[in-house]
């Protein structure tokens, strides 16, 4: 959307299509949540979250906030899954696999 804006091809049309296509793509990906706030390929039937995919998701959710409705606890709980993860030097551990490598 800010891409379309900014080249000056956004219109109505494109607009309600963007929102549809982000509201149905956000309502999937809730689908891959597990409990604690991650995130996985395979949703629950994975053994635990990615941290390169939740971290990816809630970049993507925090990003379509200004154009769809997210459910702020969502990006809490993730966010805090995350931060649980941290290490004191500032790296992440990471959990879960990354099924395309190339998004990395």
């Amino acid at each position: 959307m800010k891409y379309l804006t900014s080249a000056g091809l956004n219109t109505p049309d494109i607009t309600q299509r963007a929102t549809t296509n982000m509201e149905a793509g956000y309502k999937r990906e809730l689908q891959y949540q597990h409990d604690g706030g991650s995130y996985s390929a395979f949703g629950k039937s994975d053994s635990s979250g990615s941290t390169w995919l939740t971290a990816f998701v809630l970049k993507s959710f925090a990003q379509a906030r200004p154009f769809i409705t997210v459910n702020e606890n969502n990006l809490i709980v993730s966010k805090d899954w995350l931060v649980s993860l941290q290490k004191v030097y500032g790296c992440f551990e990471l959990v879960g696999t990354v099924i395309h490598k190339d998004m990395k």
